[in-house]
This record gives structure tokens, sequence and C-alpha cells, in this order.
């Protein structure tokens, strides 16, 4: 029996166990699909708010203008893009707050959208529509042309195209104006000295005028 112990005692180390192969599949506990998280397009905050808009009264020399203000609730900077509209017809390429008066006539409206952004949220208004307004004439003739007056033609021009009439107030007697604009005096010997106070009157179809006043030096029996 002690022999069998001795020899039991001499027998050679069983080698050690084999290391285990490392996992190759992550261990970490699947907590089931990934949540998708989709934008709405509101960025998540309030949109800016578009407070006061209005457009000033263009006219055939004047450009129409775009009054707006805008607030962001959460305070940050907004920006704001323009579309404009002549007659409910949108003009190309034109974003900005102002509208060159190349694009309009008198007696056209004109209109706009505002869109007002803030980098992820925007607001929309439309701004009531303005009447393209009447614009006064204006004279062509320089007070340095003015020599004589029978047959002397006053010049005017209006930016509308509108017709203009020609009228005189206080003239001496014998003295006109034709449609045309051209002076004529007739005076005689019936015709008193003295000085008028004459006003030359031109005016287009919606009552817009411009005088010239003029003094008018007459002799007694003066012809011109």
């Amino acid at each position: 029996m002690l022999m069998l112990l001795l020899a039991c005692s001499t027998w050679p180390d069983e080698p050690p166990p084999k290391p285990m192969a490392r996992n190759r599949f992550d261990t970490a506990i699947d907590a089931g699909p990934t949540a998708l998280v989709l934008s709405s397009g509101d960025g998540g905050g309030r949109p800016p708010v578009i407070q006061g808009a209005r457009i000033n009264k263009p006219t055939a020399k004047k450009a129409a203008t775009l009054t707006v203000s805008t607030k962001d609730p959460e305070g940050g900077r907004v920006s704001t893009k323009i579309d404009w509209y002549v007659n409910d017809v949108r003009v190309s390429g034109e974003n900005g707050t102002s509208l060159s008066n190349s694009y309009f006539k008198k007696g056209d409206l004109i209109s706009a959208r505002i869109e007002a952004s803030d980098g992820q949220n925007t607001s929309e208004r439309t701004v009531d529509p303005v009447q393209v307004g009447n614009t006064a004439p204006s004279f062509v003739t320089r007070r340095s042309d003015f020599r004589t007056i029978d047959g002397f033609q006053i010049k005017a021009k209006d930016p509308d195209g509108d017709v203009l009439t020609y009228r005189l107030e206080d003239p001496p007697p014998g003295m006109s104006i034709n449609s045309e604009g051209v002076l004529r005096y007739s005076g005689g010997d019936g015709v008193g000295g003295g000085t008028y106070k004459t006003k030359i009157i031109v005016e287009d179809p919606d009552g817009e005028a411009i005088v010239w006043p003029l003094d008018v030096n007459v002799s007694a029996g003066s012809d011109g």
C-alpha cells in the first residue's frame, strides 16, 4: 500500500488548463432598438414674431419701402426675407426691404410677403397692398430762359405721363396761355399800366399743381 502511494506521488503534474478564449461578442445588455428622433421643422422652440409691417406710399419717383419689426421669444437673432408683388405678380430677384420705382407706375398695387427666421423656426406675414400715388409735374423751362412773353412756351413734364393743363391767374388784360403752354399777349391802348402779380399754373388730372410766379410790368398803351 505504501509503494502505491509513492508511485502516485511521483506522477508528473497535469498540464495547466487552457486559457479561455476572449469572448468576441458584446456583453452589454441589449436595451432594444435605438429610438430615432425626427425633427418637426420647428427647431424645438418658438418661432419669431413679426410685430409690425407697413409699406410707405410709393410714387413714380419714390421707391416702395417696407418697415418691419420682429422679435424672437428666445432672444435670438432674426433675419427677414421679403417677396415683393406688383398687382399680385411677384417681382423676381427682389428680396430686400426696398423696391425700386422702376418696377411700378401710378395706380399699381404694391404688396409684400415677409418670412422671418431665427435659424430654426420661421414665421410668415402678408402685408396689405398700397396703391402707387400721383406725382406732381415739374417745370422743364428755367427762369433764365424767360426773356419775352408773347410766343414763349412754358415747358413742364409729368413723371406719371399725365396730360397737363396750363392756366394763368391774375394776368394783365390781353395775356393768355394755350394747352401747349404757349403764352400770348396782345396789349393795346385800352390796357392800363402797372405791375401784375401773375401766376402760371400747370396742373395734372389729380389736382397736383406747380406755380410759376411772374411779375408783369405793363406800360399804359403797351402792345407787348
